[in-house]
């Protein structure tokens, strides 16, 4: 099982590395949506299955990165 990936009634979603109690898109982990019965689960997987969360991700890979510091 993977901690980074849940099972959802939308599929496998990424939890938000900054704010570990929602995914990537936007769900909370304590049911604070609008679909009944619905509930985080581990997930089996470590594949992105959520359509939301898979537009973060794929979004995400695009951007380049970089570190700001004292030169």
């Amino acid at each position: 099982m993977y901690s980074d990936i849940v099972a959802t009634p939308k599929g496998t979603c990424v939890v938000n590395p900054i704010q570990s109690e929602y995914t990537l898109c936007g769900d909370a982990w304590d049911g604070a949506t609008d679909e009944p019965g619905y509930e985080w689960k581990p997930a089996k997987t470590k594949s992105v299955t959520c359509p939301h969360c898979v537009l973060i991700v794929n979004l995400c890979k695009t951007l380049g990165t970089r570190t700001t510091g004292a030169d």
